[in-house]
């Protein structure tokens, strides 16, 4: 009689865990026309101030591209990010690791917003149906009373990220996007997570490696 109930405020917990959907939307996406390369080893540099995210980020992006059969080298053990970098030098380091391309990604617009959820709650009156109806009886002839619960208020941000992909002998770009991501601060960190995969799915879709 009460799975109706529970229902409901299950859903509701899913809608203030989550606010809105974790899938990250891409906005736009480009590739070099006619590039037909594919990468072999990638430099990731997150550019944040955030070094627990950044951190994140670059060993997930690491992980993502193992499972494609992608070497990739994180940027926090040995990058610093102040200031102005200097590209020769950074040119000469990504060579001398071995690099054939290197991913930059940043924090392009964030979006402050808030919602507000209200709970109910359900119940069931008998109905008038014979008593052997069983199952049906909750669907056929049960009245559902509906009382408004409590609003529940959520703040969250809506996060837009740019990546590029560069070649490392050229410096030229050969990938870039720009994505949508529904984030608060409870789950950063697994949206962040969600985010990396879906781009480096993109990725091998698009042909990349």
């Amino acid at each position: 009689m009460r799975r109706h109930a529970l229902l409901g405020t299950l859903l509701l917990s899913l809608l203030i865990a989550g606010c809105a959907p974790a899938h990250t939307k891409f906005k736009d996406t480009w590739k070099r026309p006619g590039f037909t390369g594919k990468v072999q080893k990638v430099y990731v540099i997150g550019v944040t101030h955030n070094s627990t995210l950044r951190k994140i980020f670059e060993d997930e992006f690491v992980k993502q591209l193992a499972k494609a059969g992608v070497a990739g080298i994180p940027s926090y053990p040995d990058l610093v990010i102040s200031g102005k970098v200097d590209r020769e030098a950074l040119r000469a380091r990504l060579k001398a690791k071995g690099t054939d391309a290197v991913l930059v990604a940043r924090l392009a617009g964030k979006t402050q917003r808030s919602a507000a959820f209200s709970a109910r709650q359900a119940g069931y009156g008998v109905g008038t149906g014979p008593i052997h109806i069983y199952y049906e009886e909750d669907y056929n002839t049960s009245i559902e009373i509906v009382a408004p619960g409590p609003a529940v208020e959520h703040d969250y941000s809506v996060v837009d990220i740019s990546a590029n992909l560069f070649e490392t002998e050229s410096a030229q770009a050969v990938w870039s996007t720009l994505t949508e991501t529904t984030v608060s601060y409870e789950n950063r960190e697994q949206r962040l997570r969600e985010f990396v995969e879906a781009m480096a799915g993109k990725m091998q879709e698009q042909g990349l490696f």
